[in-house]
Parts: structure tokens; sequence; C-alpha cells
């Protein structure tokens, strides 16, 4: 985005039409806002990495959450639909950060679908399994071992203009460790990615150590 920046400004200054500029404004201000999802992203990751002392775990909504991702991909893409497969389960773990690997997860799946989403919820042994997944390309195999680092990208169909910051699933997996759980992806009923999260039921934070930010 950062260079984009200096291209248009450069375009910007060489029009003399009003139209032009106003086209070239239009996407400085998209440049701007993936600029801004970039530092935030990277405030986040860096956030889960520090020793500050966690929020406390409380009780989560998934309901409520689930309903609120339907709202926001209903506002990304209205040709999207959204199924809720959700069943009765209970789960410990720290709001705001729960909240955003869900998001993250439903943006990606917004981005890629052709037509729908799905987001499956259920309690399986001592914890919840979460899936989120969508009818878009999917992830290639060879990919799926990677997909979850910092700033990797496929270079295939799921890549192309459609945005992102390549942190969003590298946040989702933190977030996940940092409960005691596991997130993986694999293919989906829907015929694209399906990318699942299995949290424990009670709050366990992981004393694992997490690989610091490595930009490529």
């Amino acid at each position: 985005p950062l260079a984009r920046l200096f291209f248009l400004l450069d375009d910007a200054q060489e029009t003399n039409s009003a139209e032009e500029k106003d086209r070239i404004l239009s996407r400085i201000q998209g440049s701007l806002t993936d600029l801004n999802d970039i530092v935030e992203e990277l405030l986040t990751f860096v956030r889960l990495d520090g020793d500050a002392a966690a929020p406390a775990p409380e009780q989560i909504d998934l309901r409520s959450v689930f309903e609120e991702m339907r709202r926001i991909v209903g506002d990304l893409r209205r040709e999207v639909t959204v199924e809720i497969d959700w069943q009765p389960a209970k789960l410990e773990a720290i709001s705001r950060y729960f909240r955003r690997a869900i998001l993250n997860l439903v943006t990606n799946a917004a981005r890629h679908a052709r037509s729908a989403v799905r987001i499956a919820c259920i309690a399986e042994g001592g914890g919840v399994r979460i899936s989120v997944e969508d009818d878009g390309p999917g992830v290639p195999e060879l990919d799926r071992g990677r997909i979850f680092e910092p700033f990797y990208r496929i270079d295939e169909s799921r890549n192309s203009d459609i945005g992102g910051t390549g942190l969003g699933l590298a946040i989702v997996r933190r977030i996940v460790q940092y409960h005691g759980g596991q997130a993986e992806v694999g293919a989906g009923g829907l015929g694209g990615a399906r990318f699942t999260l299995i949290f424990p039921s009670t709050f366990h934070p992981s004393s694992d150590s997490i690989p610091s930010v490595t930009a490529p």
C-alpha cells in the first residue's frame, strides 16, 4: 500500500482532469485503508507475544458471536449467504481474542466465497470444535502446512485481488494456541476451505513459546 501511495501521488500531480483526480483520490483512500489494516494486524500480532497480563477469561456467548459474524458478512458481500450450524456448547475464553479469531476466519471466508459461508460449532470431548468454511477455490494440500505462517501467501486463485494482510490466519493460530487449543485447515463440504479451531472448554493458557514476527 505504501508503494502504491507514492505512485498514485505522482499520478495526481501530473493530471489536470478533475475526474481523474477524484478517481486517484478514491484509490489513495483504499490504499490508506489497506495500510491501516496492516498496522492493526501487526500490533495485534505483537501484543499476543507480549508479557502483559492477559484479560480475564469469561464464558462466551457463542450464538451471539456467530450472529454478529453473519451481519458482518452481509455488510461485506450481500450476495454471500451464511449458514450457522450451532449446537449448545460452553466455552471459557478471552472474549476479545476469541472474537478476533472468529472474525479473521469469517472475513477470510467471505473474501474467497462464491456464494456461501458456513459456521459450525459442536461440543466435543472436553472442548469445543468451531469450523468456518466457504465454497471458494479452497487451499491446495501442499499449502496447508504453511497457511498459518505470518505473511505466507498462496499464489493461486485464493490470493488474487482479494486483499488481506498476510497476518490474519497467523493471528488466528496464535490466539488458539494461547488458549491451549489448535487450528487446522482442510477441504470443506461446500467445496472450498474449512478452517477448524479446537478450544478446551475451560481456559488453559499455553506456556509454549510462539515464534516472533519475521517479515519475508
